[in-house]
């Protein structure tokens, strides 16, 4: 999901509203202030008051119309208990599905933005949640190596954290990770569950777990470190991210052993020197065999010429 930073003028009440929910609970105003789109819906700025006399808070509503029913019952599996069930999830106030009619003016934004032709009643799945800065995809550019790799354990944390319940995000990518300034630290939180599914086969969730793991290597970590122009990455943070994305891939390590490896600088060294050593030993056995090989088939030819 796009999304764009805050810093915007939010009014206290749409003064055209684009959808007319039934449900909506009392407090929140959504506005027609468009913050971003992605492949399932769109997201409005809106404003929510948690008691009747307390100021308003500056919100995301996210206006599901694909697939609004797996969001919702995956919505309500992750947030059954508690608004914000993990620190590095996004912080949700309120979550619901009904179907309403369109506005003529939301058929006219739904058109333009998902280029979907709906019929004038639909599903929809509202999330109200907290309004951050911006994403993963805005910021990481500004980032130091240290940073990068607290930003990349902390989505390892979020993943596991859904992975021990059975849920599969399915689409972890920069542009899903939210991320808010507390001065100069960047607070994590991983969002937009669209893609998401809970399984009970024991072989589904294994294979969805492994997507998981491969777009966080493909995705996050390489998108972070190994691409060209990063000017503010070392060539060991470089070495360490090719090495973990690798092995992340080829289900060799595993979240919790991901999150071990970049925690701290001493540990990222001591696992390139792991790295590095057995690459080399890996490197001279593989020159021994090609040298007994080329021993053996000499052998043999001179035999044969004799």
């Amino acid at each position: 999901m796009l999304w764009i930073c805050a810093g915007l003028t939010l009014a206290a009440h749409a003064t055209n509203p684009m959808f007319n929910f039934r449900n909506q609970p009392e407090g929140l105003s959504i506005t027609d202030n468009l913050l971003g789109k992605g492949q399932h819906g769109l997201v409005f700025a809106g404003t929510i008051r948690r008691a009747r006399r307390s100021p308003p808070v500056a919100v995301a509503v996210k206006i599901t119309i694909k697939g609004a029913d797996t969001e919702f019952r995956i919505n309500k599996k992750i947030y059954a208990h508690e608004h914000q069930p993990h620190k590095y999830l996004v912080y949700q106030f309120k979550t619901w599905m009904e179907r309403i009619r369109l506005t003529p003016k939301s058929k006219r934004v739904i058109r333009k933005h998902l280029r979907e032709r709906i019929s004038g009643t639909q599903n929809i799945t509202v999330t109200v949640m907290e309004l951050c800065d911006g994403t993963l995809e805005k910021y990481f550019r500004q980032m130091s190596g240290e940073e990068r790799w607290g930003i990349i354990r902390k989505i390892a944390e979020a993943i596991e954290y859904l992975h021990d319940r059975d849920i599969a995000v399915e689409d972890i990518k920069p542009a899903n990770v939210l991320i808010r300034r507390r001065g100069q630290r960047y607070d994590v939180r991983l969002a937009d569950f669209g893609h998401a599914d809970q399984y009970r086969e024991a072989e589904c969730i294994a294979v969805s777990k492994r997507v998981d793991c491969t777009d966080l290597a493909q995705k996050v970590i390489t998108r972070l470190f190994e691409e060209p122009d990063q000017d503010l990455i070392s060539e060991d943070d470089r070495y360490v991210a090719k090495e973990v994305s690798s092995m992340l891939r080829k289900n060799k390590i595993t979240l919790e052993e991901l999150q071990d490896i970049v925690r701290t600088p001493e540990s990222r060294q001591e696992f390139m020197q792991q790295r590095k050593r057995y690459h080399t030993t890996r490197t001279l056995l593989i020159w021994m065999m090609l040298i007994i090989l080329s021993g053996i088939t000499f052998k043999y030819l001179w035999n044969w010429m004799q």
